[in-house]
């Protein structure tokens, strides 16, 4: 993705999917994917809390699994100070993601795990002026070998 991009929508952790929060998935190529939530999925949650994955559904009905998501802010419950004082506001909370897919709920980093995939970079090939094809793919590494 090269466009800024939201998400609106619902958020949940896979093993409690009874505790739903509104919020907005952000994504901008300069800093990545940004989730601001409306609330916490724990009373006691923290500034730094860690969470593996985070499932979502845009208002769209777009399904999102959130990897690797860090806590960066966890505000507590404040007491308006204008003019609807005495009103509570809610806790929000803020998370950079490291991975998010569209499409798919994964549950566990289990299923995330894939066994292959393919890649199409459309017109490559014509544009290198040769063939390629993937060889000794690793989690962080593809090598590509040559075919003339």
């Amino acid at each position: 993705m090269s466009d800024e991009q939201e998400y609106i929508g619902n958020w949940w952790l896979p093993n409690d999917p009874e505790t739903i929060l509104p919020g907005t998935l952000i994504f901008e190529p300069e800093k990545g994917l940004t989730l601001i939530l409306n609330g916490l999925f724990h009373k006691d949650q923290h500034q730094f809390d860690y969470y593996e994955i985070i499932l979502g559904s845009s208002h769209e009905g777009k399904l999102l699994t959130l990897y690797r998501c860090y806590n960066i802010m966890a505000e507590d419950p404040k007491v308006g100070k204008d003019y609807t004082e005495g009103v509570i506001t809610h806790p929000r909370s803020t998370y950079i993601i490291h991975v998010g897919f569209e499409g798919f709920h994964y549950h566990s980093k289990k299923d995330i795990l894939f066994n292959n995939f393919i890649v199409n970079f459309y017109l490559l090939e014509y544009w290198l002026g040769y063939k390629i094809v993937l060889q000794e793919p690793s989690l962080r590494i593809i090598k590509l070998k040559v075919m003339k």
